[in-house]
């Protein structure tokens, strides 16, 4: 589905960008001890699923309803899975099923 979506980001007052749902985006936090990667599908413009995987081997799971892509405020290659956020189906997958495996060994 494509939607065209009125965003306000730190560089750009408002930028009419045309967007695919849904689109997957990488975000990688270093720290100087490990990185953590998160790993999101966006859905639509105001929902959104992240798998964390943290340095030492924890998953979080996050769901969001509320997302507001248009006023977040963050950087567009961020928001929209560009440039280094840029990611894909098969890399969420791949997290997504890092993430079962891990709960199918507790159950």
């Amino acid at each position: 589905m494509k939607e065209i979506l009125r965003m306000h980001t730190k560089r750009v007052v408002e930028e009419d960008v045309e967007v695919e749902f849904p689109f997957y985006r990488k975000s990688e936090y270093d720290f100087d001890y490990a990185c953590d990667i998160a790993f999101t599908k966006v859905l639509t413009k105001t929902t959104a699923v992240t798998i964390t995987i943290r340095h030492n081997g924890v998953f979080e799971l996050e769901t969001r309803d509320r997302l507001d892509l248009e006023l977040d405020g963050s950087s567009i290659d961020f928001l929209l899975g560009r440039g280094r956020h840029t990611s894909s189906k098969e890399e969420f997958d791949a997290a997504l099923k890092k993430l079962k495996d891990a709960v199918n060994a507790i159950s």
